[in-house]
């Protein structure tokens, strides 16, 4: 008779694995694919908008990592911070974001500053997460780029 415990928690921790694979995603994985996630297109303008595609269940909340590295809170509900409406922002499938428009939250000098967003040509990192302030490896996010050209 053999021992079947050693293949059973084999089994197990693929099956973990595959599950934790699927609670983080990136736009340039599959995950992002299976998950329907996109951000189009990649390359605009700043007077030129874009489209964020989204899963039906999504994180609830979204910053954006400007070139400078500068973050912005764009949608955090608890915080009281509304690109959108809650329950619309929740239920959304397709973000479209003026980029010439769009303002966040950010901190300078430890103060809370509302501005515009999408100051510089650059690369820009769009994060969501049902947590902002914790590591992506521990929460459920997405995230992509788009980059504005001159």
């Amino acid at each position: 008779m053999t021992n079947k415990k050693p293949m059973f928690r084999i089994l197990v921790m693929v099956l973990a694995g595959l599950l934790l694979g699927c609670v983080s995603t990136h736009d340039d994985s599959s995950h992002a694919q299976a998950y329907r996630f996109s951000i189009t297109p990649g390359k605009i303008k700043i007077n030129q908008n874009f489209i964020i595609t989204l899963p039906k269940a999504h994180p609830v909340n979204m910053s954006i990592r400007d070139p400078m590295g500068e973050w912005y809170w764009v949608q955090y509900a608890s915080e009281n911070i509304k690109f959108m409406p809650e329950a619309e922002f929740k239920q959304a499938t397709k973000i479209t974001i003026a980029p010439a428009h769009l303002k966040g939250i950010t901190w300078l000098e430890g103060k809370r500053v509302d501005e515009l967003v999408f100051k510089y040509a650059g690369e820009y990192l769009i994060y969501f997460a049902n947590n902002l302030e914790t590591e992506p490896e521990n929460t459920f996010y997405l995230m992509g780029t788009v980059t504005v050209k001159k």
